[in-house]
């Protein structure tokens, strides 16, 4: 596990026999666990991702595949009837958009989607809905 700035946070090496029950393709599910002291965490200001990176290897050690996956710290719950983050109250306030531009109409262009989402940043939105179509990868 590499932390946002990547550098390594901690790492397991166990060796892990496929649980009774395998999936009929073969696929088998492992769980790991690795302690992490005091995580950066995850908030929509603060989006710290740390890089999650599995290999397996076969009998002789040799790796045959290895994947990373950006992962998070955070906590959500609701107490009291209040959203939490992290032990922080949230109010979620959020709009509905549809990825369209007054000029290009269902072709937005980046520098409106961008233009987007600073004035939702500057409206303190911490929700969108997205509509009818997929929006630009960079929303």
């Amino acid at each position: 596990l590499y932390d946002p700035h990547g550098r390594k946070v901690t790492a397991v090496s166990e060796p892990v026999a496929p649980a009774d029950g395998a999936a009929r393709d073969g696929a088998a599910r492992a769980t790991l666990k690795a302690r992490v002291s005091n995580p950066a965490k995850w908030t929509d200001e603060t989006p710290n991702l740390y890089t999650l990176v599995v290999s397996l290897t076969d009998a002789k050690g040799r790796v045959t595949h290895t994947t990373s996956q950006p992962v998070g710290f955070r906590r959500i719950e609701v107490k009291d009837k209040k959203l939490l983050v992290n032990g922080e109250r949230i109010l979620v306030r959020g709009v509905n958009r549809a990825e369209t531009d007054p000029d290009t109409g269902r072709h937005a262009t980046h520098a409106r989607t961008a233009s987007d989402v600073a004035l939702m940043k500057s409206l303190n939105l911490n929700a969108v809905r997205t509509s009818h179509y997929p929006s630009d990868l960079y929303f």
